[in-house]
């Protein structure tokens, strides 16, 4: 989005959205998240990433370009976070294969 925002030189009835929506992203993504906390906030940052995809499709468009494919998921959910019953079952699964290793050498 903010790539095709300025190759279309910065044009000005874009600017106040383009600056929110780069804005919210910023705001949530959190240093920590890089590392893995904070995934809760996914779900949030896929809807401004659906945002940021229509907005480059109407600059396009209005600018008499092609737009990019997307966005595909429209209002489709995030990926589910996994429940308890997953979690538990991924954490046995990885403490069996840890003994396995330790046992094999």
């Amino acid at each position: 989005m903010n790539a095709v925002f300025a190759n279309l030189g910065s044009p000005s009835q874009y600017s106040a959205q383009v600056q929110a929506i780069t804005q919210n992203l910023a705001a949530q993504m959190p240093i920590l998240a890089s590392i893995g906390v904070g995934i809760g906030m996914c779900g949030t940052v896929f809807q401004i990433g659906i945002q940021a995809d229509m907005m480059t499709n109407q600059m396009l468009t209005d600018n008499g370009q092609s737009p990019i494919p997307g966005p595909t998921c429209l209002d489709a959910t995030a990926v589910p976070l996994p429940t308890g019953g997953q979690i538990t079952a991924g954490v046995f699964l990885l403490a069996a294969l840890a003994l396995f290793l330790v046992l094999k050498k």
